[in-house]
């Protein structure tokens, strides 16, 4: 639909003199105009009503190819809450169009009524399509569940104005604070039904010495911080201002390693969970999971260390330079230079050669795209002179998206990219890991940063 202009865009050439920055303000405008109308009519437009519950209220889980209703409707919570985020961004964005705010307070009605947990507190995993709790086998709640909780209420309290929301939202921040680890600092993954942190026997007697343990994760501290900025903007409270920058610095200097990336998991007191002397068949295997680098959440999250830095109110060096070292890491060892895209996961061996990232999962999966093109375009505006040229980076990403992601038939995003998953194509479109927060975020941010949210 768009790759007429996306091909002359392509071949604009790239001036560059010593000391000079790169003027790209004219092509960032009307890039973003083609964004705006992907986001209306191959985000917004197939989802919704489309992923409605007119039956039970919320959002449908699983949807097809063509967003066609499949037959397993549970719902997550983190998936609810996602798409209440995405819904009262657009009621911000489009306030003439009512019928966001309508849909946006069905979510958060399902949220109140079937997934708050108002005997235990917080947020319940998993339900069924009519809201019946399903219990889950290692722990009863998680801090990235409710961390997404948070997100979504915030958002539809900023858009609404509806105080119960804001409310909820405050008493889970509350409840959270029962996960915190007063000693080492952050807070722990999995909990109880109370919020009290759940310890319990490791699948893997090796993941530590002793024979129960909890862990501290990458993603849950991440998610949290970006859930306690999204709040903080809306609720500028002391003790979140505190929470939100012990989150901050924790993931810059406690995550992030020597060579840019993000470790996986953690002890108690942020030692990261490593295993050098483990054989490589143990690490490309059951180890996996806790050795990957994964270039999405490296690239995310350095946007999301900025995100929560200004919402806090201040100018950090340290701060920038660590963020910036996550994005660059990925854009250097993991980003097709070929035809653009970001792999999916990759493996530093324990031993040996250190200085290059064997690409273990050559997938590009949707989501990290997103994130990709999100970054790539804070960057060009941060840095515009910088060597790697983050702006044509962003134009190859936005052109690789709209030949091998949006699927121009029906609307949305395909899970992988075309270009090498080809079977892509007959997935669903929708599931309980799969909404539009992370391509609603990322379109939104570059047509707000572009200067056309007008």
């Amino acid at each position: 639909m768009y790759k007429k202009t996306l091909l002359f865009l392509s071949v604009v050439p790239m001036l560059f003199f010593a000391g000079c920055v790169r003027d790209f303000e004219q092509e960032d405008k009307e890039m973003a105009v083609l964004l705006e109308q992907s986001l209306q009519q191959e985000i917004l437009a197939p989802w919704y009503p489309t992923v409605m519950d007119t039956i039970y209220g919320g959002y449908l889980s699983n949807l097809g190819h063509d967003f066609s209703e499949d037959t397993l409707q549970d719902k997550a919570t983190l998936a609810q809450a996602r798409h209440l985020w995405s819904l009262s961004q657009a009621y911000m964005s489009y306030p003439e169009k009512e019928e966001y705010k309508t849909m946006a307070d069905s979510g958060f009605a399902f949220l109140k009524k079937y997934s708050f947990d108002i005997y235990g507190g917080g947020f319940f995993e998993l339900l069924t399509r009519d809201g019946k709790v399903i219990v889950r086998m290692v722990a009863d709640k998680s801090a990235t569940t409710n961390a997404y909780a948070i997100y979504g209420l915030a958002a539809y309290y900023k858009a609404t104005g509806n105080i119960d929301a804001l409310t909820l939202a405050q008493e889970t921040f509350w409840w959270l604070e029962q996960g915190r680890d007063p000693i080492g600092k952050g807070y722990f993954e999995n909990l109880k039904r109370s919020g009290v942190p759940r310890f319990y026997k490791p699948l893997l007697s090796v993941i530590t010495a002793d024979n129960t343990t909890n862990f501290k994760s990458q993603n849950s501290t991440v998610h949290l911080m970006e859930a306690f900025t999204e709040l903080y903007k809306v609720w500028p409270d002391s003790l979140l201002h505190e929470r939100t920058k012990e989150l901050l610095l924790i993931t810059r200097d406690k995550l992030v390693t020597e060579e840019g990336y993000l470790n996986q998991y953690f002890q108690a007191d942020w030692t990261p969970v490593l295993y050098p002397d483990s054989s490589d068949t143990a690490i490309r295997g059951y180890l996996k999971d806790i050795m990957k680098v994964s270039p999405g959440h490296d690239i995310e999250t350095g946007y999301l260390m900025l995100e929560a830095m200004n919402a806090l109110g201040y100018d950090d060096p340290i701060t920038k330079e660590v963020a910036k070292k996550l994005i660059d890491h990925t854009i250097d060892n993991a980003f097709d230079q070929n035809t653009g895209g970001v792999f999916y996961e990759g493996l530093y061996p324990p031993k040996g050669d250190r200085d290059t990232l064997e690409i273990l999962t050559r997938d590009k999966v949707w989501w990290v795209q997103a994130e990709t093109l999100n970054s790539l375009h804070m960057m060009a505006h941060l840095y515009p002179s910088d060597k790697r040229d983050y702006f044509s980076l962003y134009q190859k990403q936005w052109a690789y998206i709209d030949e091998y992601l949006i699927d121009h038939e029906y609307g949305g995003w395909y899970w992988s990219g075309l270009d090498l998953n080809p079977e892509s194509k007959e997935k669903n479109k929708s599931g309980i890991w799969k909404t539009t927060y992370h391509t609603y975020r990322a379109l939104d941010n570059v047509i707000n940063r572009s200067g056309n949210e007008d």
